[in-house]
């Protein structure tokens, strides 16, 4: 696919000026519009080595007033991040509405220069892109516009910048053996890109590529893709209005008992028979959560609180749901519950793979319990 892009394309001096004048004027206009209509945007650069993605935001943002929008230059994960779902980083750097996120490589780094480095196994790569496909849903669906934009050149092109940049002590650090290996590679690792354009390519965050040969007319491009976006946002949000809320579906009298209709809450059990019972799955809970951290699993689990439910208190390194009448009963459920769970999740070597219900930034990290 990639090889069958021209880019030979060029943009004379005079039109590059016109164009670059025409398109600041209006991307100016347009974050204003966006920040009145309250319209989150994320605008995604990636592509090859070299590709020019810094100095093409440096050409992007001149036009946007700095108070509404910020940068995010994404390099390896850090230890802390690591920890976690790898699009948790990402979470914690999401817009607000009105304004703007550039991001300067993203979470596309994981299925392109992590899987051609090895650091991505084969297997978890479907995993990888159906992760990145609800992330990118789940944001569109509430509001956000996706802008990504993939910016190619040529080996040839790409071998003279890194040459270039090597040539100069102020810039010879940008150019690293990984970066010389990709080139080497190139076939490699322009095929593994092409894998990340076909499974990402949704009508809901669309790819553009950018032929980024020529600099001044991906400038140009990229500026002019950017206006067309940000326009067709405004006016689709002109068009609809605001979301109305979402409405809450009416139900029957037939089906407005669930499944606690049929709980018993005349559950009890003797002070001498709790007292045996929660020392006896204190034991376990503690043998079973030494087992849970050395394998590094994450945990979850959550309480709903009832009408009739005090604030929840710990005691011997448990919450406690403390219930007027069966409050023991009620403790010794949930250590029941908490020990079957471990103990069957340890022994299987599974658990809580996926975190979708968990909000990302609040995440567990590897051995811990939230």
């Amino acid at each position: 696919m990639l090889e069958k892009i021209d880019l030979s394309k060029k943009i004379d001096k005079e039109t590059y000026k016109k164009t670059e004048k025409e398109q600041s004027e209006k991307l100016g206009l347009l974050q204003r519009q966006l920040k009145e209509a309250g319209i989150p945007v994320m605008i995604v650069f990636e592509g090859m080595g070299a590709s020019g993605k810094g100095t093409q935001i440096n050409h992007l943002i001149q036009a946007l007033d700095p108070r509404g929008f910020d940068v995010y230059a994404n390099d390896k994960s850090t230890d802390e991040e690591r920890m976690r779902p790898f699009l948790w980083r990402f979470y914690t750097k999401l817009p607000a509405q009105g304004r703007i996120a550039v991001f300067d490589r993203s979470w596309y780094r994981q299925v392109t220069m992590e899987r051609f480095s090895g650091k991505l196994p084969d297997e978890d790569l479907p995993g990888a892109f159906h992760d990145i496909q609800s992330f990118e849903r789940q944001l569109t669906d509430d509001g956000m516009v996706i802008i990504k934009l993939f910016l190619y050149i040529s080996r040839e092109e790409q071998k003279k910048r890194f040459k270039k940049l090597e040539s100069s002590k102020e810039t010879s650090w940008r150019v690293t053996k990984d970066d010389w290996k990709r080139n080497t590679e190139y076939d490699r690792f322009l095929q593994i890109c092409e894998e990340m354009l076909q499974n990402t390519d949704m009508d809901y965050a669309p790819w553009t590529i950018i032929e980024a040969n020529d600099k001044e007319y991906a400038a140009a491009k990229i500026m002019s893709c950017v206006a067309d976006c940000l326009s067709d946002a405004i006016n689709k949000k002109s068009l609809n209005g605001v979301p109305k809320e979402k409405e809450v579906p009416v139900r029957s009298e037939s089906f407005k008992s669930g499944v606690l209709s049929g709980v018993d809450l005349t559950k009890s059990i003797s002070k001498e028979d709790y007292k045996k019972e929660i020392d006896r799955l204190q034991k376990n809970w503690n043998f079973s959560t030494a087992r849970f951290t050395a394998c590094g699993f994450r945990l979850c689990w959550g309480l709903k609180a009832g009408m009739q439910q005090e604030k929840a208190e710990p005691s011997k390194g448990l919450p406690a749901t403390w219930i007027q009448e069966g409050i023991r009963y009620t403790r010794r459920q949930l250590l029941t519950i908490l020990n079957g769970f471990i103990t069957i999740s340890g022994d299987s070597g599974s658990i809580c793979q996926k975190q979708a219900i968990l909000p990302y930034s609040t995440a567990p990290g590897t051995g811990e319990c939230l």
